[in-house]
């Protein structure tokens, strides 16, 4: 078994995958979507090596990810892009980073296919304590600091930038907001609210760390 990504052609058509998902009119299609653009294909592309393993390219591509699209998103919105268009322009450079830049692949050995079972395994077991409570009570998805991270990414989407306190008016936030653009750039391209997407951009960490 190969994980390879030597030809565009290859490539091309694994960055179509979160496209076609997102014209699925069912969210949990388009969370798998965001999950895909936003938090594996562009750090997959800049990682992908054939002298690094196979399950060490999705670890450090995971954590790139985020980063990279969160990144873009924020010099969008600094360019003049509403949330929302900042959200698709940081999809599309987060797609053609990876086709562009994804090089020769690393085979998948006996022991890498092994190593990447028992890490997919790790990954459920983490999913499902860290974010089933969450995803099953409104108290846990809410409660502490969510309504402030909620309300930066609701003043970011309503106001743009620079950007302002939310509970004091007409001063300017004096917080870093960068985890908040990705926060909302992935709740507008999922369709779902501020909580929910911030167990989206939690799962993208745990796989990050289990990698």
């Amino acid at each position: 078994m190969r994980l390879s990504l030597d030809r565009l052609s290859r490539r091309a058509g694994l960055a179509a995958i979160p496209l076609v998902l997102f014209a699925i009119p069912w969210t949990p299609a388009r969370i798998a979507g965001v999950f895909l653009t936003a938090g594996v294909l562009p750090g997959l592309g800049l990682v992908t090596h054939p002298k690094m393993s196979a399950d060490a390219a999705l670890g450090i591509g995971a954590a790139l990810s985020p980063v990279i699209f969160a990144t873009a998103t924020a010099l969008a919105m600094f360019a003049g892009a509403g949330l929302r268009e900042a959200a698709w322009i940081a999809s599309a450079v987060s797609l053609v980073l990876f086709v562009i830049l994804a090089g020769r692949s690393p085979a998948f050995s006996r022991e890498g296919r092994r190593s990447l079972a028992g890490a997919s395994m790790v990954l459920i077991i983490a999913a499902a304590y860290a974010l089933s409570l969450p995803l099953a009570d409104a108290w846990w998805r809410m409660r502490e600091d969510s309504w402030f991270h909620a309300a930066v990414a609701d003043k970011l989407v309503r106001d743009g930038l620079p950007l302002t306190d939310p509970y004091f008016a007409g001063l300017r936030l004096q917080y870093m907001y960068a985890y908040h653009a990705l926060v909302a750039a992935c709740a507008s391209l999922a369709g779902i609210d501020y909580f929910r997407a911030m167990i989206l951009v939690n799962a993208m960490a745990i796989a990050s760390t289990v990698f």
